[in-house]
């Protein structure tokens, strides 16, 4: 018995040190909000894993189009990380608040997020590989992802997209544009 009231004695007096620090109620607050939230993380994770993906993709088309994209793809990619977590911690906050203990509101969201996101992707990988069978089968619903994201129109898409030369020429002019438009501001 006298051993464990000197384990409580030494966890209270190591608990009140912690305690009198910031970085200890910081950690505790942190590990409070974590273990809070601990059975959506997994979904947070794959909608995190789904993002990176998208910025990677974006990453790689903004290079074969000769764009830069490190200020505007972090601001892009940081925006997106705080809406989802903003959205999924609201979705958990009001199902716990409800008392069910479900994460079929959360499992719902993360349905729409996720197919937002993989549109994107699909988007990105029918611009790095235009001939793949499985983006020109899904076409249609990209046209308008792909024409924001090239800058041109849906029909200018189509064009691109029914022939790879037209495509390869495409690209060329517009890194020859930035070209230009870099040599005319300095």
């Amino acid at each position: 018995m006298d051993n464990l009231l000197k384990i409580a004695i030494k966890t209270a007096d190591k608990a009140v040190d912690i305690l009198s620090k910031t970085w200890g109620w910081v950690s505790v607050i942190a590990t409070s909000i974590l273990a809070y939230f601990h059975p959506a993380l997994y979904i947070y994770y794959a909608i995190l894993a789904i993002i990176f993906l998208d910025a990677v993709l974006g990453v790689l088309v903004a290079k074969k189009r000769g764009d830069y994209t490190q200020s505007y793809l972090g601001r892009e990619t940081g925006w997106k990380v705080l809406f989802y977590t903003i959205w999924f911690a609201s979705v958990y906050l009001f199902e716990t608040t409800l008392g069910t203990h479900t994460v079929y509101g959360l499992l719902f969201s993360f349905a729409i997020a996720a197919v937002v996101e993989l549109i994107s992707i699909a988007a990105n990988g029918l611009i790095l590989k235009p001939n793949f069978v499985f983006f020109k089968a899904i076409m249609i619903p990209l046209k308008g992802e792909v024409a924001t994201k090239l800058g041109i129109s849906e029909s200018e898409v189509e064009e691109i997209l029914a022939s790879k030369e037209v495509f390869k020429e495409k690209m060329k002019t517009n890194k020859e544009n930035k070209t230009l438009k870099k040599k005319g501001k300095q």
